[in-house]
């Protein structure tokens, strides 16, 4: 199983959405040399953030200081307060694992906190091997620039969340002479699949799409079980349909799903229906 086309559907969402936000799109974590894997977790290491070192210099943006850490021989490096430039070494004690560590990058650094700073890390390792490291720290600006800040953040999420599946399920009843034909058709209006990304479906985390019918007292099902399996239905950003707003040329392949059954007798029919990560819905007919 490939995280590649989840991970591509991902970022032409995450790309669009921060159209003119004032926001930009990048990865969090990357491991050179290992394509695929990402972790959300805090970048500021033990050594401590730039925004704890430059604190710790001159005020002029360098720093040269001997932490408290018993394993780290020393820390020194530059902030250019002018473009936001950066970096600084540590180096390790010999019996340490790490013999040292080298970071340079950019971003914007306040007293209170880092803000969409970036960096590469290369690190010695004690048997001579280097790794190579991507990393970025993102976080709260001043309370003076909060505002605008979660504005943004505000104007992506919901760009976001306008992304994901949105079912509409249609019931229609069918005279049959004794019997009668009771259809359900499920149709995904959104740009997301009902699993949201291929990679939920692929490890089975995705809630799966099913429909039933509930029957008056005293009705009777002629056909197959109440409760039908069905298929994840596409959104039109994988292979676009014929209700599409934006491109109405567009074939209409996979977004629908039908669910058909035939009763016997009177009275009103409920029809349920769990609709992957589009959530559920419910109609009557008589």
């Amino acid at each position: 199983m490939s995280y590649a086309p989840s991970v591509k559907t991902f970022s032409l969402i995450a790309a669009v959405a921060v159209l003119g936000a004032g926001c930009r799109v990048v990865p969090v974590f990357s491991l050179k040399g290992k394509k695929g894997r990402t972790c959300a977790s805090d970048f500021l290491d033990y050594t401590g953030g730039i925004t704890h070192h430059v604190l710790n210099g001159s005020g002029d943006g360098t720093f040269v200081y001997d932490p408290p850490q018993s394993h780290i021989d020393g820390i020194d490096g530059l902030y250019d307060l002018k473009t936001g430039d950066f970096w600084w070494d540590v180096t390790y004690l010999d019996w340490f694992k790490t013999k040292d560590e080298f970071r340079d990058g950019t971003g914007t650094i306040w007293k209170d906190g880092d803000m969409d700073v970036g960096y590469r890390l290369d690190s010695l390792r004690a048997d001579g091997s280097v790794r190579q490291y991507e990393l970025r720290t993102v976080r709260n600006p001043p309370e003076a620039l909060l505002a605008e800040e979660c504005a943004r953040g505000y104007t992506v999420a919901e760009r976001l969340r306008r992304a994901l599946p949105r079912v509409v399920g249609t019931v229609t009843v069918e005279s049959l002479g004794d019997a009668r034909r009771v259809q359900l058709v499920l149709e995904n209006l959104g740009a997301l699949p009902t699993c949201s990304l291929q990679r939920g479906e692929d490890v089975g985390a995705a809630p799966a799409v099913r429909a039933e019918l509930e029957l008056a007292p005293g009705m009777t099902l002629v056909d197959g079980p109440a409760e039908r399996a069905l298929s994840h239905l596409d959104g039109w950003m994988r292979h676009g349909f014929d209700r599409n707003p934006f491109y109405p040329s567009l074939p209409d392949r996979g977004h629908r799903a039908v669910a058909t059954w035939t009763v016997r007798g009177e009275g009103p029919l409920q029809v349920r229906w769990q609709a992957g990560r589009a959530g559920r819905g419910t109609a009557i007919a008589i």
